[in-house]
């Protein structure tokens, strides 16, 4: 597939406090699951020369504390669909056509990056609809957007609403 274009989004922490479902505390702890995969055959490939693969996986967050949300889930580990820059039908229309289009996606910008498999991160979730199986809670990042920070985001939101 071609390239993907990233453009940074600035969000206010009042806009991912009011915005977000779950506030959690993440263990550096990561991994993730696939839970839907389609392959499109060779045959139906424009040039009949290879197989093509749509996978939707979800991170698997191990939640040390909730900061704000569903305090029962300390401990736990929930599910996040993983954004996806191509769809379904995008990965369909390059391997029966050859179609191929640069995406432009919007990634939000971390006030504090961190080191994913040895930090500790904050996650602002929300919770939706499970698309790949109705009878199990599923979470994503707020507005699809990937958002994850440092902790010391949380001195932040201390400080917002310590103004207010």
């Amino acid at each position: 597939m071609s390239q993907i274009f990233i453009e940074p989004v600035d969000i206010e922490l009042s806009e991912l406090f009011g915005g977000s479902d779950l506030i959690v505390l993440a263990s550096p702890e990561f991994q993730r699951e696939v839970i839907y995969k389609k392959t499109f055959p060779k045959e139906t490939h424009h040039s009949k020369s290879e197989e093509n693969e749509f996978t939707r996986q979800v991170h698997l967050l191990k939640i040390d504390k909730v900061i704000k949300g569903d305090r029962s889930l300390i401990g736990k580990t929930v599910k996040v669909l993983e954004f996806k820059a191509y769809s379904e039908e995008d990965i369909k229309d390059y391997h029966e056509k050859g179609v191929e289009e640069s995406p432009s996606v919007r990634a939000y910008k971390k006030r504090y990056p961190y080191e994913l498999f040895k930090d500790s991160y904050v996650a602002f979730l929300q919770e939706i609809d499970n698309p790949y199986d109705p009878s199990s809670k599923i979470f994503q990042f707020y507005e699809d957007l990937e958002t994850t920070d440092g902790v010391a985001v949380l001195k932040d939101l201390l400080r917002s609403f310590a103004r207010e």
